[in-house]
């Protein structure tokens, strides 16, 4: 506090009491009347005081107001897509003020998001969140040493939201025994791949016959051998992301008979007589039954 000295007339004498005068760490010099020190406790100081003069004297009351000291911290959010990094937060107190958070001991926070760190020297949040979902922190600011001071509330809140996830679906149509057009599966950068009804999941299809998949280019490719409909899903999600959505997708194979045809003919002959030679004609590689 500033020196307050108490005014006292010309030949007269002053006594004064003040009251837990220590308690505010404060001192009186009685020889010079004046008041002073650092206190360090918000309160009223009160005392009395006796003026003298020959046989005169007067008694009167002294309080002195010790005030709050103004204290304030600033509040804030960001908000990031999961797995990018964040635009650093700082909080910012009054000086000389520390800071303790509502969930946290030593002066750092306990409910940290995944992925983001807290600097307790420069009192800065910032990192790459790895999970989805709004997360507040909340701290108080206060003088130490001081008592009966205010104290200043903020919060920071990180909102993580989503990162953005697709993946394609297609089908090819094409005749048993021919090569098919590739089909290739395109998926958002940095995602991975799973088969749907294989155990545990895994980047390798139950394919059909004659089909290939290249799982280092997602891509299925061959001459299938079997007639009919395969459809094969698909699901892709981003590796230690939590809580980010998910795409489903699914490649589906309609394989069609290949055309085949052949020639007829009949011959007839009179019993005992030998059967002229018949030929019959169907394309390369089919199969021949005769049946009578």
């Amino acid at each position: 506090m500033k020196t307050f000295l108490l005014p006292v007339p010309a030949n007269t004498e002053m006594t004064i009491g003040l009251d837990n005068i220590y308690d505010y760490n404060l001192e009186f010099d009685y020889d010079k009347n004046i008041l002073s020190g650092r206190t360090k406790k918000v309160g009223n100081l009160s005392g009395t005081y006796t003026l003298t003069r020959g046989t005169e004297t007067a008694t009167g009351t002294i309080t002195i107001k010790i005030k709050d000291k103004p204290i304030s911290v600033n509040s804030g959010e960001r908000t990031v897509v999961v797995g990018s990094d964040m635009t650093p937060f700082k909080i910012e107190a009054s000086e000389g003020a520390t800071i303790s958070f509502e969930i946290g001991w030593d002066g750092r926070p306990y409910n940290l998001p995944a992925g983001v760190s807290y600097n307790k020297e420069t009192n800065t949040f910032s990192g790459k969140p790895t999970a989805v979902g709004d997360t507040t922190i909340n701290y108080t600011v206060s003088y130490p040493g001081l008592q009966g001071t205010s104290t200043a509330k903020g919060s920071f809140t990180l909102h993580v939201t989503d990162r953005p996830i697709s993946v394609n679906s297609g089908e090819r149509t094409v005749v048993a025994g021919s090569d098919m057009t590739p089909f290739k599966i395109v998926a958002s950068e940095g995602a991975t791949l799973s088969f749907d009804g294989r155990w545990g999941g895994s980047d390798r299809p139950d394919l059909p016959a004659g089909i290939t998949y290249d799982s280092d280019t997602r891509t299925f490719s061959g001459k299938p051998t079997v007639v009919g409909d395969t459809t094969l899903n698909y699901t892709v999600s981003y590796p230690g992301l939590q809580g980010n959505s998910t795409a489903k997708g699914s490649f589906t194979l309609h394989v069609t008979a290949k055309d085949i045809s052949v020639n007829s003919s009949e011959e007839t002959v009179e019993f005992g007589n030998a059967v002229q030679k018949l030929y019959y004609q169907c394309p390369r590689r089919c199969a021949i039954a005769l049946w009578t």
